[in-house]
C-alpha cells in the first residue's frame, strides 16, 4: 500500500490472484485423480492446481504431476542445465555450449556425487533427510506418471518437444528407481 497510496483493499483482487487454498465455489474447471490418494482441482480463473491428498506421499505425487502438466519442458531444460547438458538437449549452439562449460566449472558434480547426496541424506540429517528423499521420490513419481501419459498421448506434450524433434524422458531421483 505504501507503493501506491491510492490502492484500496477492494482493488487488490484487480492486481493479484486470490491465494486462498481451495477452489472457490462455482470456479471449478476440472478435477482429476492420477492416483488413488490424490485429487487435483483446477480453477476456471487461472487453471491453478489445488492438490488434496489423503497421504503426504499423495500430495507430493500430485504436486509433481501438476508441475509436469504445467511446466514439463521448463523442468527438462533446468534438469539438463544443472547437469551441464543443455546443448545435448536443446541444441549445440555456442551459447548453450558456453552455458554447459560455465555450469561444469561452477558445479562439476558427477552422477556418483549426486547419488551420494541421496544415499547419505539419512546419515547426515536423520529422519528429516529420509523424509526429504521420500518426498522427492514421490514428486518424481508424479512427474513420471504424467510423462508416461504424454508419451501415449502427444497432445499432452509441450510443443517445444516437437519443435526440437525430441521426446520427453522419465526423470529419476538421481539413483534410478523402477517406475
Amino acid at each position: 500500500l505504501h507503493g501506491s497510496p491510492t490502492l484500496t483493499h477492494e482493488q487488490i483482487g484487480d492486481y493479484f490472484k486470490d491465494a486462498t487454498f481451495g477452489v472457490a465455489e462455482g470456479n471449478l474447471e476440472s478435477t482429476e485423480s492420477p492416483r488413488s490418494d490424490v485429487t487435483i482441482e483446477r480453477d476456471k480463473s487461472f487453471g491453478v492446481p489445488h492438490i488434496y491428498g489423503t497421504t503426504r506421499g499423495g500430495v507430493m505425487f500430485g504436486a509433481g504431476y501438476a508441475c509436469a502438466q504445467d511446466r514439463l519442458f521448463l523442468m527438462d531444460v533446468l534438469r539438463h542445465t544443472g547437469r551441464a547438458e543443455l546443448s545435448s538437449f536443446a541444441g549445440g549452439s555456442e551459447g548453450d555450449r558456453a552455458m554447459d562449460r560455465t555450469q561444469w566449472m561452477i558445479a562439476p558434480y558427477t552422477e556418483a556425487d549426486l547419488e551420494s547426496q541421496i544415499a547419505n541424506a539419512s546419515k547426515l540429517y536423520g529422519p528429516q533427510g529420509e523424509q526429504v528423499v521420500h518426498d522427492v521420490e514421490e514428486f518424481v513419481a508424479g512427474i513420471n506418471a504424467y510423462v508416461r501419459e504424454a508419451l501415449v498421448d502427444p497432445n499432452k506434450l509441450p510443443a517445444e518437444y516437437a519443435a526440437l524433434g525430441i521426446l520427453a524422458k522419465r526423470m529419476s531421483v538421481l539413483v534410478p528407481r523402477p517406475l
